[in-house]
């Protein structure tokens, strides 16, 4: 997904490190909430050097998303990157007013909680080049915090993958299924009424095709409509 689309309300946020998690994990489930209508950020995507540093589109993403899945891998503490992204998901999180209460889901792969919580082994933040302490310090806050919240352990040599990846979208489909596309944006409501309406006035069918969304902010509308459409139908693509 183009990180230039900064301006795009996101349902999830994925917060990864490519060598560990992008080739299996990340891109299986980038596929499955992209089928089931749900909208998800990954950094770099398709990308094997990945994004060296927090550019303000990733902050926008992290900003505008409802959830955040943070694979917690083995090489995940050697990124910069991704230890800023989880500092910034949790001030998010202590920031939160009641208007926005964002979910938050670790993934700890093939890593213990107890290797995050207090930076052990690869986690180990001293290990950090050209980190400066109040940088450690405050990652080191973060992953300690971030440990003690509710998630999903994985283990590669004896769990199936997919097994975990159901647990994350089954979570994830809850959250952001319950919300009301129309809040969003409701200049869009009528619009998208009337599409239902003329959808009741077809023989019922198994399958339903709508192409053609035209006009100015068109993304908008479309996202709009999937989310209406994923209470309606089993999957929408």
């Amino acid at each position: 997904m183009p990180i230039s689309r900064e301006c795009l309300p996101y349902d999830v946020f994925i917060c990864h490190w490519q060598v560990d998690t992008q080739l299996n994990a990340v891109t299986v489930l980038r596929g499955i909430f992209l089928s089931k209508g749900i909208i998800p950020f990954v950094v770099g995507y398709g990308k094997n050097d990945g994004v060296s540093e927090l550019n303000p589109d990733i902050v926008k993403a992290i900003q505008n998303s409802k959830v955040y899945v943070i694979f917690l891998s083995q090489n995940f503490a050697t990124s910069k990157r991704c230890l800023e992204e989880v500092a910034y998901i949790m001030h998010i999180r202590g920031t939160s007013d009641a208007s926005r209460t964002p979910t938050f889901l670790p993934v700890f792969y093939d890593v213990k909680p107890s290797t995050v919580r207090y930076q052990k082994a690869n986690y180990d933040l001293n290990k950090v080049e050209g980190s400066t302490q109040e940088q450690r310090n405050g990652w080191a806050t973060a992953l300690h915090e971030l440990s003690k919240l509710h998630g999903l352990e994985y283990k590669t040599a004896s769990m199936y993958l997919w097994e975990t990846l159901y647990e994350i979208v089954k979570e994830v489909e809850a959250i952001v299924k319950e919300v009301v596309p129309f809040s969003d944006g409701p200049r869009w409501a009528n619009k998208i009424k009337e599409v239902f309406d003329a959808l009741e006035l077809k023989e019922k069918s198994e399958e339903i095709f709508l192409v053609g969304v035209y006009g100015r902010n068109k993304s908008e509308f479309a996202n709009l409509l999937v989310k209406a459409s994923n209470k309606m139908f089993n999957r929408v693509y």
